[in-house]
């Protein structure tokens, strides 16, 4: 297939399933067993993006040449508009030449903290609303390490609701617990993950 004719696919693509990439965070999660990965959020995110990429390999849940990657570099502060350095991202980069657009073929951002509160909390929401804004992301994922059970989804007050699903997760002898939390709607749902 010709580079024409791959931008042509990629763009006839209006949505990734990204119902089915909850069940393979989740997995992702599960598998995150060593104590010493809790202690950092940079330690956390380094064995997230491990898991992840074994649990994705092999599915073909986003088109062709969507990549996970961490902590893209920015060329300067502002790139594409924004000026953050997302933790992690599931996309199809615009260096590809594959698509026209930065805000085109993005999946997946997600944003890490280690022992979030309240406040901390929101200054991720906001990056999120930043992705989703002016990128165009469809689902933001913020992982809350250490911080179960506490959610705080509920104190979000953004724009995008309906896109970001929260997990709280910690490791309690040996046993991973993690908490889901997304929004229908209105209304909030928090699961507990067995």
């Amino acid at each position: 297939m010709n580079k024409l004719n791959e931008v042509a696919k990629i763009q006839t693509v209006v949505q990734a399933p990204i119902n089915d990439i909850f069940e393979l965070i989740i997995s992702a999660l599960r598998n995150i067993v060593v104590s010493r990965y809790y202690t950092t959020e940079r330690g956390f995110v380094g064995e997230f993006y491990t898991a992840l990429s074994n649990e994705l390999n092999g599915k073909q849940l986003f088109p062709t040449h969507t990549i996970l990657e961490s902590e893209v570099q920015k060329r300067s502060l502002d790139h594409y508009g924004v000026t953050q350095r997302p933790d992690l991202l599931i996309h199809i980069p615009i260096e590809t030449g594959l698509t026209k657009n930065a805000n085109e073929n993005n999946f997946v951002n997600f944003a890490f903290k280690l022992n979030g509160n309240s406040r901390r909390v929101q200054e991720d929401y906001t990056k999120l609303d930043q992705m989703f804004q002016l990128l165009n992301y469809e689902t933001g994922i913020f992982i809350n390490i250490g911080a179960f059970p506490n959610i705080f989804l509920q104190t979000y007050n953004g724009n995008y609701k309906n896109r970001i699903h929260e997990f709280s997760i910690r490791l309690n002898d040996g046993t991973v617990e993690i908490n889901h939390a997304y929004f229908i709607d209105e209304d909030l749902i928090v699961e507990k993950i067995e």
